[in-house]
């Protein structure tokens, strides 16, 4: 990998093409990412995994191998109303599980738009930058010929140079067809962060170096990289005001957790899978709402906004899962502490969180 940095490092003479095009970047492409990102104080990480995004779908996938040969999945879709989401399939032990969650927020470390979580996929480190990363493209000069996993590319820079305060350098390798190939970013500089209660500046000399480098491109994403489960996922995304299920989620927010006809409701639906459910004594004179902090839900949320629901999962809906092959019916009794206590001696000790959920 860094001959092919050093590759892209070799810039041919740009006099004879100060007047090249800056090429339009493609949006909907599939490669194998390499990424290794540092920035002091913070982390140094490299990262690698098949990356696949359309521009079409609105939606990025990035899959991550694991030291044991399985990868996790995530698939982030951007598309209006209620079809978009966060698709996450996680191995866990011999299966592996669905979660659907809400698009991120704002803040840190989030992107809530298409636009951002390409930036992001193309230029992790650019957040780091006096000049974010990506649309310094727009600014970036000439400087030459380089090759990235044997294609060749265009060299296009942009370098800030105001010591002591900042320092910048960050050279594209662009194809001729648009295709991103590279991205090499430095930088050092006087960086603003503004947190603390009562929230109050601080100022960092801080130090970012990040290579990504994007093989093996395809201007042809599959679609097989975007499938999910047709079932089995379990959906955590809010329930909106005037759907179907809204007014039955208010009124189950305002139940008492340990209501008798609650848990007559819930066991009934359980003996469908060989269970049974009952109260729970630490749940006393706690509403289902109150009671979600502890899942790591927000409480008191607007009207029509946060209701979140975990569905019981029917006989047919077990049956029809994807994620298990030859998935068995589950036990009447399971005790975790006796299934792994070999591999994992911390499952037998369990600890009261109180409400401290993860939101």
């Amino acid at each position: 990998m860094m001959q092919l940095l050093l590759a892209a490092a070799l810039v041919a003479p740009a006099s004879a093409a100060t007047n090249k095009t800056r090429p339009v970047l493609l949006t909907s492409f599939a490669a194998n990412s390499w990424s290794h990102n540092y920035a002091s104080g913070s982390f140094n990480q490299t990262v690698v995994g098949p990356v696949v995004v359309d521009a079409g779908r609105l939606s990025v996938s990035q899959e991550s191998p694991l030291a044991d040969g399985r990868s996790t999945r995530v698939v982030l879709d951007y598309a209006a109303g209620a079809a978009g989401g966060v698709w996450s399939l996680q191995p866990f032990f011999g299966e592996r599980v669905c979660y659907i969650y809400p698009l991120p927020a704002a803040g840190p470390q989030q992107h809530e738009t298409f636009a951002m979580a390409l930036s992001d996929i193309w230029c992790p480190q650019g957040a780091e930058a006096n000049v974010p990363c990506m649309p310094a493209y727009e600014q970036s000069a000439y400087e030459g010929e380089g090759t990235i996993d044997g294609k060749p590319c265009s060299l296009w820079g942009v370098h800030v140079h105001e010591p002591p305060k900042t320092i910048e350098d960050i050279v594209f390798c662009v194809a001729e067809s648009g295709a991103l190939l590279s991205v090499n970013l430095t930088f050092n500089g006087l960086q603003t962060l503004r947190f603390g209660n009562p929230p109050k500046d601080h100022v960092y000399n801080t130090t970012a170096i990040s290579h990504n480098v994007f093989s093996n491109l395809s201007t042809a994403p599959p679609a097989s990289a975007f499938a999910k489960p047709s079932s089995g996922c379990v959906d955590l995304r809010p329930i909106k005001e005037g759907s179907d299920d809204h007014d039955g989620q208010l009124e189950e927010d305002g139940q008492l957790v340990n209501h008798p006809d609650r848990i007559a409701r819930i066991d009934a639906a359980a003996r469908t899978a060989g269970w049974r459910a009952g109260p729970n004594p630490n749940f006393d004179g706690l509403t289902v709402l109150e009671a979600s902090a502890s899942l790591g839900l927000k409480l008191g949320r607007e009207r029509g906004s946060q209701a979140w629901s975990l569905p019981l999962p029917s006989a047919e809906h077990r049956a029809g899962r994807g994620e298990v092959e030859g998935a068995a019916d589950p036990p009447v009794a399971f005790d975790a502490r006796e299934k792994w206590a070999d591999q994992c001696s911390s499952i037998a000790t369990i600890r009261n969180q109180g409400a401290c959920g993860s939101w």
